[in-house]
Protein backbone atom coordinates (compact mmCIF):
# COMPACT_ATOMS: atom_id res chain seq x y z
CA UNK A 1 0.00 0.00 0.00
CA UNK A 2 2.89 2.56 0.82
CA UNK A 3 4.33 1.30 -2.38
CA UNK A 4 1.83 2.81 -4.73
CA UNK A 5 1.61 6.26 -2.38
CA UNK A 6 4.93 6.68 -2.60
CA UNK A 7 4.96 6.33 -6.89
CA UNK A 8 2.10 7.92 -6.98
CA UNK A 9 3.46 11.20 -5.00
CA UNK A 10 6.50 11.13 -7.33
CA UNK A 11 6.78 14.48 -9.05
CA UNK A 12 5.21 14.51 -12.34
CA UNK A 13 8.16 16.19 -14.41
CA UNK A 14 9.84 12.90 -16.03
CA UNK A 15 9.22 11.60 -19.66
CA UNK A 16 7.29 8.92 -19.45
CA UNK A 17 8.36 6.02 -21.61
CA UNK A 18 5.58 4.92 -24.20
CA UNK A 19 6.10 2.14 -25.85
CA UNK A 20 9.76 2.25 -26.35
CA UNK A 21 9.87 6.43 -26.95
CA UNK A 22 9.57 8.93 -24.55
CA UNK A 23 6.81 11.49 -24.30
CA UNK A 24 6.59 14.63 -22.07
CA UNK A 25 4.81 14.25 -18.95
CA UNK A 26 2.08 16.44 -20.86
CA UNK A 27 0.80 13.61 -22.69
CA UNK A 28 -0.81 12.40 -19.43
CA UNK A 29 -3.49 15.02 -18.83
CA UNK A 30 -3.41 16.70 -15.51
CA UNK A 31 -6.69 15.29 -14.05
CA UNK A 32 -5.65 11.98 -14.87
CA UNK A 33 -2.00 12.02 -13.51
CA UNK A 34 -3.67 13.68 -10.31
CA UNK A 35 -6.65 10.57 -10.45
CA UNK A 36 -3.60 7.79 -11.32
CA UNK A 37 -3.48 5.33 -7.84
CA UNK A 38 -2.01 1.82 -8.07
CA UNK A 39 -0.08 -0.42 -6.73
CA UNK A 40 3.64 -2.07 -5.78
CA UNK A 41 4.11 -4.85 -8.10
CA UNK A 42 6.85 -7.63 -7.46
CA UNK A 43 9.01 -5.87 -9.88
CA UNK A 44 9.11 -2.76 -7.96
CA UNK A 45 7.32 -0.78 -10.73
CA UNK A 46 4.03 0.82 -9.31
CA UNK A 47 0.94 -0.60 -11.77
CA UNK A 48 -1.64 1.47 -12.20
CA UNK A 49 -5.40 0.79 -11.06
CA UNK A 50 -7.57 3.02 -12.96
CA UNK A 51 -10.79 1.38 -12.45
CA UNK A 52 -13.24 3.23 -10.24
CA UNK A 53 -15.03 -0.09 -9.52
CA UNK A 54 -17.94 1.96 -7.35
CA UNK A 55 -18.83 4.47 -10.37
CA UNK A 56 -18.45 1.74 -12.68
CA UNK A 57 -21.38 -0.18 -10.17
CA UNK A 58 -23.12 3.16 -9.78
CA UNK A 59 -23.90 3.28 -13.31
CA UNK A 60 -24.98 -0.22 -13.54
CA UNK A 61 -27.57 0.65 -10.49
CA UNK A 62 -28.88 3.17 -12.07
CA UNK A 63 -29.49 0.92 -15.29
CA UNK A 64 -30.82 -1.89 -13.34
CA UNK A 65 -33.28 0.28 -11.28
CA UNK A 66 -35.15 0.78 -14.37
CA UNK A 67 -36.82 -2.88 -13.35
CA UNK A 68 -38.80 -1.40 -10.39
CA UNK A 69 -39.60 1.54 -11.98
CA UNK A 70 -41.14 0.27 -15.28
CA UNK A 71 -42.76 -2.53 -12.79
CA UNK A 72 -44.52 0.38 -10.94
CA UNK A 73 -45.24 2.32 -14.04
CA UNK A 74 -47.58 -0.99 -15.26
CA UNK A 75 -50.17 0.89 -12.78
CA UNK A 76 -50.04 4.58 -13.91
CA UNK A 77 -53.02 5.16 -16.88
CA UNK A 78 -52.62 4.24 -20.66
CA UNK A 79 -49.13 2.78 -19.75
CA UNK A 80 -49.47 -0.73 -19.83
CA UNK A 81 -50.68 -2.94 -22.15
CA UNK A 82 -54.06 -3.97 -20.32
CA UNK A 83 -55.41 -1.67 -17.60
CA UNK A 84 -54.24 -2.27 -13.97
CA UNK A 85 -55.66 -0.40 -11.23
CA UNK A 86 -54.17 2.99 -9.91
CA UNK A 87 -52.22 2.54 -7.29
CA UNK A 88 -50.82 5.30 -4.76
CA UNK A 89 -47.92 2.74 -3.48
CA UNK A 90 -46.67 2.26 -7.17
CA UNK A 91 -46.85 5.96 -7.81
CA UNK A 92 -44.60 6.85 -5.57
CA UNK A 93 -41.96 4.75 -5.99
CA UNK A 94 -41.90 5.45 -9.93
CA UNK A 95 -42.09 9.23 -8.86
CA UNK A 96 -39.08 8.53 -6.61
CA UNK A 97 -36.98 6.33 -8.69
CA UNK A 98 -37.64 8.79 -11.53
CA UNK A 99 -36.03 11.88 -9.20
CA UNK A 100 -32.41 10.77 -9.80
CA UNK A 101 -32.07 7.98 -11.48
CA UNK A 102 -31.47 9.61 -15.09
CA UNK A 103 -29.65 12.20 -14.11
CA UNK A 104 -27.53 10.54 -12.28
CA UNK A 105 -26.80 8.27 -15.12
CA UNK A 106 -25.84 10.71 -17.46
CA UNK A 107 -24.06 13.00 -15.06
CA UNK A 108 -21.96 9.78 -14.72
CA UNK A 109 -21.21 9.12 -18.35
CA UNK A 110 -19.97 12.53 -18.64
CA UNK A 111 -17.86 11.26 -16.54
CA UNK A 112 -16.90 8.60 -17.94
CA UNK A 113 -16.83 10.31 -21.29
CA UNK A 114 -14.45 12.79 -20.53
CA UNK A 115 -11.88 10.28 -18.94
CA UNK A 116 -12.07 8.23 -22.11
CA UNK A 117 -11.39 11.30 -24.20
CA UNK A 118 -8.08 12.34 -21.79
CA UNK A 119 -7.01 9.42 -23.24
CA UNK A 120 -7.82 8.38 -26.42
CA UNK A 121 -8.02 10.58 -30.15
CA UNK A 122 -11.30 11.47 -30.56
CA UNK A 123 -12.30 9.51 -33.74
CA UNK A 124 -11.28 6.32 -31.93
CA UNK A 125 -13.71 7.22 -29.03
CA UNK A 126 -16.50 7.94 -31.02
CA UNK A 127 -16.39 4.71 -32.95
CA UNK A 128 -16.21 2.86 -30.41
CA UNK A 129 -19.02 4.49 -28.74
CA UNK A 130 -21.25 3.86 -32.03
CA UNK A 131 -20.08 0.36 -31.65
CA UNK A 132 -21.08 0.08 -27.80
CA UNK A 133 -24.39 2.12 -28.20
CA UNK A 134 -25.74 1.73 -31.64
CA UNK A 135 -25.22 -1.84 -32.54
CA UNK A 136 -27.42 -2.76 -29.45
CA UNK A 137 -29.64 -0.19 -30.20
CA UNK A 138 -30.52 -1.49 -33.55
CA UNK A 139 -30.60 -4.80 -32.66
CA UNK A 140 -33.18 -4.22 -29.96
CA UNK A 141 -35.09 -2.05 -32.30
CA UNK A 142 -35.27 -4.96 -34.85
CA UNK A 143 -36.31 -7.84 -32.41
CA UNK A 144 -37.33 -6.49 -28.92
CA UNK A 145 -39.40 -3.46 -30.05
CA UNK A 146 -41.73 -5.47 -32.99
CA UNK A 147 -42.23 -8.16 -29.93
CA UNK A 148 -43.00 -5.36 -27.78
CA UNK A 149 -45.63 -3.91 -30.09
CA UNK A 150 -47.36 -7.43 -30.46
CA UNK A 151 -47.52 -7.86 -26.73
CA UNK A 152 -49.29 -3.95 -26.78
CA UNK A 153 -51.58 -5.46 -29.62
CA UNK A 154 -52.96 -8.30 -27.88
CA UNK A 155 -53.79 -6.06 -24.53
CA UNK A 156 -55.61 -3.90 -26.43
CA UNK A 157 -57.41 -6.02 -28.92
CA UNK A 158 -60.46 -8.08 -28.45
CA UNK A 159 -59.14 -11.30 -30.13
CA UNK A 160 -56.16 -12.80 -31.61
CA UNK A 161 -57.25 -11.96 -35.15
CA UNK A 162 -57.76 -8.32 -33.99
CA UNK A 163 -54.43 -8.18 -32.49
CA UNK A 164 -52.51 -9.61 -35.49
CA UNK A 165 -54.47 -6.59 -37.66
CA UNK A 166 -53.54 -4.09 -34.95
CA UNK A 167 -49.94 -5.31 -34.83
CA UNK A 168 -49.63 -5.07 -38.78
CA UNK A 169 -50.71 -1.74 -38.95
CA UNK A 170 -48.25 -0.40 -35.80
CA UNK A 171 -45.53 -2.41 -37.21
CA UNK A 172 -45.37 0.28 -40.34
CA UNK A 173 -46.36 2.99 -38.28
CA UNK A 174 -43.77 5.44 -37.38
CA UNK A 175 -44.46 6.10 -33.56
CA UNK A 176 -42.61 6.79 -30.05
CA UNK A 177 -43.53 3.29 -29.83
CA UNK A 178 -40.22 2.24 -31.50
CA UNK A 179 -38.08 4.22 -29.18
CA UNK A 180 -39.57 3.21 -26.16
CA UNK A 181 -36.90 2.64 -23.41
CA UNK A 182 -34.32 2.95 -25.88
CA UNK A 183 -34.72 6.51 -25.97
CA UNK A 184 -31.40 7.15 -23.63
CA UNK A 185 -29.40 5.34 -26.39
CA UNK A 186 -30.21 7.67 -28.78
CA UNK A 187 -29.12 10.63 -26.41
CA UNK A 188 -26.12 9.50 -25.16
CA UNK A 189 -24.92 8.85 -29.16
CA UNK A 190 -25.77 12.38 -29.50
CA UNK A 191 -24.30 13.58 -26.41
CA UNK A 192 -20.63 11.94 -27.58
CA UNK A 193 -21.02 13.38 -30.36
CA UNK A 194 -20.85 17.19 -29.47
CA UNK A 195 -19.01 16.32 -26.64
CA UNK A 196 -16.19 15.05 -29.37
CA UNK A 197 -16.40 17.70 -31.63
CA UNK A 198 -16.45 20.66 -28.42
CA UNK A 199 -13.66 18.17 -26.45
CA UNK A 200 -10.63 20.32 -27.24
CA UNK A 201 -12.33 23.47 -25.98
CA UNK A 202 -14.05 22.30 -23.30
CA UNK A 203 -10.76 20.51 -21.93
CA UNK A 204 -8.68 23.94 -22.45
CA UNK A 205 -11.75 26.11 -20.44
CA UNK A 206 -12.24 23.86 -17.29
CA UNK A 207 -9.26 23.91 -15.16
CA UNK A 208 -8.28 21.19 -12.51
CA UNK A 209 -7.73 23.66 -9.49
CA UNK A 210 -10.91 25.24 -8.02
CA UNK A 211 -11.05 27.92 -6.37
CA UNK A 212 -11.54 27.09 -2.65
CA UNK A 213 -14.71 29.09 -1.90
CA UNK A 214 -15.99 26.45 -4.26
CA UNK A 215 -14.37 23.62 -2.93
CA UNK A 216 -15.23 23.87 0.65
CA UNK A 217 -19.29 23.68 -0.01
CA UNK A 218 -18.90 20.86 -2.87
CA UNK A 219 -22.76 19.66 -2.17
CA UNK A 220 -24.61 23.34 -1.63
CA UNK A 221 -22.88 24.08 -5.00
CA UNK A 222 -23.62 21.54 -7.15
CA UNK A 223 -27.15 21.85 -5.80
CA UNK A 224 -27.24 25.63 -6.52
CA UNK A 225 -25.51 25.05 -9.83
CA UNK A 226 -28.06 22.81 -11.30
CA UNK A 227 -31.43 24.74 -9.57
CA UNK A 228 -30.10 28.45 -11.16
CA UNK A 229 -29.47 25.66 -14.71
CA UNK A 230 -32.66 24.24 -14.51
CA UNK A 231 -35.01 27.73 -13.90
CA UNK A 232 -34.50 29.04 -17.32
CA UNK A 233 -34.77 25.40 -18.75
CA UNK A 234 -38.25 25.52 -16.56
CA UNK A 235 -39.64 28.56 -18.24
CA UNK A 236 -38.37 27.14 -21.62
CA UNK A 237 -40.19 24.13 -21.11
CA UNK A 238 -43.84 25.37 -21.54
CA UNK A 239 -42.55 26.46 -24.98
CA UNK A 240 -41.88 22.95 -25.97
CA UNK A 241 -45.65 21.73 -25.18
CA UNK A 242 -46.56 18.37 -25.09
CA UNK A 243 -45.76 16.94 -28.20
CA UNK A 244 -43.77 14.23 -28.97
CA UNK A 245 -40.39 16.42 -30.22
CA UNK A 246 -41.30 18.98 -27.58
CA UNK A 247 -40.85 16.24 -25.01
CA UNK A 248 -37.64 15.39 -26.93
CA UNK A 249 -36.43 18.45 -26.69
CA UNK A 250 -37.00 19.37 -23.34
CA UNK A 251 -35.40 15.65 -22.43
CA UNK A 252 -31.91 16.32 -24.46
CA UNK A 253 -31.68 19.93 -22.77
CA UNK A 254 -32.36 18.74 -19.56
CA UNK A 255 -29.90 15.78 -19.04
CA UNK A 256 -27.38 17.35 -21.04
CA UNK A 257 -26.79 19.36 -17.90
CA UNK A 258 -26.11 16.10 -15.80
CA UNK A 259 -23.65 15.08 -19.30
CA UNK A 260 -21.92 18.35 -18.70
CA UNK A 261 -21.56 18.69 -15.55
CA UNK A 262 -20.37 14.84 -15.42
CA UNK A 263 -17.45 15.74 -17.92
CA UNK A 264 -16.60 19.12 -15.81
CA UNK A 265 -16.54 17.12 -12.87
CA UNK A 266 -13.42 14.55 -14.06
CA UNK A 267 -11.68 17.85 -14.72
CA UNK A 268 -11.75 19.09 -11.55
CA UNK A 269 -10.49 15.91 -9.28
CA UNK A 270 -9.86 17.83 -6.30
CA UNK A 271 -13.82 19.11 -6.05
CA UNK A 272 -14.87 15.72 -7.13
CA UNK A 273 -13.16 14.25 -4.25
CA UNK A 274 -14.41 16.83 -1.68
CA UNK A 275 -18.03 16.43 -3.14
CA UNK A 276 -18.48 12.41 -3.30
CA UNK A 277 -16.90 12.17 0.48
CA UNK A 278 -19.99 10.59 2.45
CA UNK A 279 -21.41 12.85 5.23
CA UNK A 280 -24.33 11.66 7.34
CA UNK A 281 -25.52 15.30 7.02
CA UNK A 282 -25.78 15.56 3.39
CA UNK A 283 -27.49 12.39 3.34
CA UNK A 284 -30.18 13.43 5.26
CA UNK A 285 -30.43 16.29 3.19
CA UNK A 286 -30.22 14.82 0.06
CA UNK A 287 -33.29 12.02 1.16
CA UNK A 288 -35.32 15.20 2.59
CA UNK A 289 -34.87 16.86 -0.98
CA UNK A 290 -35.86 14.21 -3.04
CA UNK A 291 -38.90 13.56 -0.49
CA UNK A 292 -40.19 16.94 -1.47
CA UNK A 293 -39.74 16.31 -4.68
CA UNK A 294 -41.61 13.36 -4.96
CA UNK A 295 -44.46 14.56 -2.95
CA UNK A 296 -44.96 17.58 -5.38
CA UNK A 297 -44.58 15.33 -8.16
CA UNK A 298 -47.13 12.67 -6.98
CA UNK A 299 -49.53 15.93 -6.29
CA UNK A 300 -49.34 17.12 -9.57
CA UNK A 301 -49.98 20.58 -8.43
CA UNK A 302 -47.46 22.54 -8.35
CA UNK A 303 -45.81 22.19 -12.00
CA UNK A 304 -42.36 25.16 -11.59
CA UNK A 305 -41.94 24.47 -8.18
CA UNK A 306 -42.00 20.54 -8.94
CA UNK A 307 -39.67 21.14 -11.99
CA UNK A 308 -37.21 22.99 -9.43
CA UNK A 309 -37.28 20.35 -6.81
CA UNK A 310 -37.07 17.70 -9.17
CA UNK A 311 -33.34 19.52 -10.05
CA UNK A 312 -32.42 19.70 -6.46
CA UNK A 313 -33.42 16.06 -6.10
CA UNK A 314 -31.67 14.90 -9.05
CA UNK A 315 -28.49 16.22 -8.50
CA UNK A 316 -28.74 15.17 -4.75
CA UNK A 317 -30.09 11.88 -5.35
CA UNK A 318 -26.53 11.20 -7.56
CA UNK A 319 -24.49 12.23 -4.96
CA UNK A 320 -26.12 9.66 -2.68
CA UNK A 321 -25.96 7.08 -5.30
CA UNK A 322 -22.25 8.36 -6.03
CA UNK A 323 -20.81 8.62 -2.45
CA UNK A 324 -23.00 5.76 -0.58
CA UNK A 325 -21.06 3.44 -3.28
CA UNK A 326 -18.02 4.92 -3.33
CA UNK A 327 -18.00 4.28 0.82
CA UNK A 328 -19.34 1.00 1.03
CA UNK A 329 -19.29 -0.99 -2.47
CA UNK A 330 -15.66 0.16 -4.03
CA UNK A 331 -14.13 -3.31 -3.47
CA UNK A 332 -13.74 -5.62 -6.39
CA UNK A 333 -16.18 -8.62 -6.39
CA UNK A 334 -17.02 -11.11 -9.01
CA UNK A 335 -20.35 -11.29 -8.70
CA UNK A 336 -20.87 -7.63 -8.66
CA UNK A 337 -18.41 -7.46 -11.56
CA UNK A 338 -21.16 -9.99 -13.63
CA UNK A 339 -23.97 -7.69 -12.68
CA UNK A 340 -22.39 -4.38 -13.95
CA UNK A 341 -21.36 -6.51 -17.55
CA UNK A 342 -24.89 -7.88 -17.89
CA UNK A 343 -26.76 -4.38 -17.27
CA UNK A 344 -27.13 -2.95 -20.74
CA UNK A 345 -27.85 -6.47 -21.67
CA UNK A 346 -30.91 -6.86 -18.98
CA UNK A 347 -32.06 -3.27 -19.47
CA UNK A 348 -32.47 -3.99 -23.13
CA UNK A 349 -34.55 -7.42 -22.24
CA UNK A 350 -35.98 -5.62 -19.45
CA UNK A 351 -38.88 -3.97 -21.18
CA UNK A 352 -40.99 -6.31 -23.46
CA UNK A 353 -40.67 -8.97 -20.42
CA UNK A 354 -42.51 -6.58 -17.49
CA UNK A 355 -45.04 -5.73 -20.70
CA UNK A 356 -45.39 -9.25 -21.23
CA UNK A 357 -45.93 -9.95 -17.04
CA UNK A 358 -48.63 -6.80 -17.31
CA UNK A 359 -51.31 -8.56 -18.90
CA UNK A 360 -50.98 -11.14 -16.95
CA UNK A 361 -51.19 -9.17 -13.35
CA UNK A 362 -53.81 -7.33 -15.30
CA UNK A 363 -55.84 -10.39 -15.26
CA UNK A 364 -55.17 -11.42 -11.61
CA UNK A 365 -56.23 -9.37 -8.41
CA UNK A 366 -53.27 -8.70 -6.05
CA UNK A 367 -52.76 -6.05 -4.09
CA UNK A 368 -50.56 -3.70 -6.31
CA UNK A 369 -47.38 -3.53 -4.23
CA UNK A 370 -47.51 -7.38 -4.38
CA UNK A 371 -47.82 -7.62 -7.70
CA UNK A 372 -45.10 -4.80 -8.87
CA UNK A 373 -42.67 -6.71 -6.00
CA UNK A 374 -43.35 -9.88 -8.19
CA UNK A 375 -43.03 -8.42 -11.27
CA UNK A 376 -39.82 -6.70 -10.29
CA UNK A 377 -38.24 -10.16 -8.90
CA UNK A 378 -39.51 -12.22 -12.03
CA UNK A 379 -38.34 -9.34 -14.75
CA UNK A 380 -34.99 -9.44 -13.10
CA UNK A 381 -34.38 -13.21 -12.87
CA UNK A 382 -35.64 -13.69 -16.69
CA UNK A 383 -33.66 -11.18 -17.97
CA UNK A 384 -30.14 -11.71 -16.16
CA UNK A 385 -31.09 -15.60 -17.54
CA UNK A 386 -31.55 -14.19 -21.20
CA UNK A 387 -27.97 -12.23 -20.43
CA UNK A 388 -26.49 -15.84 -19.42
CA UNK A 389 -27.63 -17.40 -22.87
CA UNK A 390 -26.45 -14.87 -24.97
CA UNK A 391 -23.41 -14.84 -23.54
CA UNK A 392 -22.87 -18.42 -25.15
CA UNK A 393 -23.37 -17.42 -28.60
CA UNK A 394 -20.61 -14.54 -29.50
CA UNK A 395 -22.80 -12.87 -32.18
CA UNK A 396 -25.86 -12.98 -30.16
CA UNK A 397 -24.07 -11.11 -27.07
CA UNK A 398 -22.58 -8.70 -29.46
CA UNK A 399 -25.39 -7.71 -30.92
CA UNK A 400 -27.11 -7.27 -27.50
CA UNK A 401 -24.24 -5.34 -25.48
CA UNK A 402 -21.95 -4.20 -28.28
CA UNK A 403 -18.90 -6.31 -26.99
CA UNK A 404 -17.80 -9.71 -27.50
CA UNK A 405 -18.64 -12.05 -24.09
CA UNK A 406 -15.49 -12.25 -21.38
CA UNK A 407 -12.78 -14.41 -21.58
CA UNK A 408 -12.81 -16.60 -18.93
CA UNK A 409 -10.25 -14.22 -17.11
CA UNK A 410 -13.42 -11.86 -16.64
CA UNK A 411 -11.81 -9.29 -19.47
CA UNK A 412 -14.08 -8.21 -22.44
CA UNK A 413 -12.33 -9.00 -25.97
CA UNK A 414 -12.34 -5.04 -26.28
CA UNK A 415 -10.13 -4.81 -23.43
CA UNK A 416 -8.26 -7.91 -24.29
CA UNK A 417 -7.14 -6.43 -27.84
CA UNK A 418 -6.37 -3.06 -26.71
CA UNK A 419 -4.03 -4.13 -24.04
CA UNK A 420 -2.05 -5.47 -26.77
CA UNK A 421 -2.09 -2.42 -29.37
Amino acid sequence: MRGWRDAAARPQGRSIPIQGRTAPPCAIPTPLRQRSRGRASRSGKAVVADRLHYIDRCRAMLMLMGIPYHAAMLYSPGWGPAQHVTSRFCDVVSQAITQFRMPAFFLIAGYFAAMLLSRRDRATWFTSRLQRLGIPLISASLTLIPIQLFIYAIGNAGSFGQAVELFQRRIVTPSPAWISHLWFLYDLIIYSAIVAVAWPIVARLVRADQPRAWARWPFLTMLLVIVVVALPLSLFNPLLGTTFWGSVVNRLLRHSVFFAVGAVLYLSPPFFERWVTWRWQRAVSALVIIAAATALAVSRDHYRPALLASAGAAISGAWLVLAAMKRWGDAPNKQVKLLVDASLTIYLLHHPIIVALGLVTARISLPPAVEWAAVSVATGALSFGGYLLLRRVPILFFCFNGQLPPSRSGRPATQRIAAKV
